[in-house]
């Protein structure tokens, strides 16, 4: 198995560079997946061994 060194902080630059965003938008898609994340993570603990048959029926 080969193990990838982490990146340093030029190829992050690059890379960030490369894609054309900013790091305000970029800040702002963390902090939505972020916010996703909690929401679902919240879900699960919600609805933690529950099936799907107690979502209630379409008619």
């Amino acid at each position: 198995m080969l193990i990838k060194p982490e990146p340093s902080l030029e190829d992050l630059q690059l890379q960030l560079e490369s894609t054309g965003l900013k790091s305000e938008d970029l800040l702002k898609i963390y902090k939505r997946m972020t916010l996703i994340r909690y929401f679902e993570e919240s879900i699960r603990k919600i609805y933690h061994g529950k099936t799907h048959s107690t979502w209630p029926q379409g008619s």
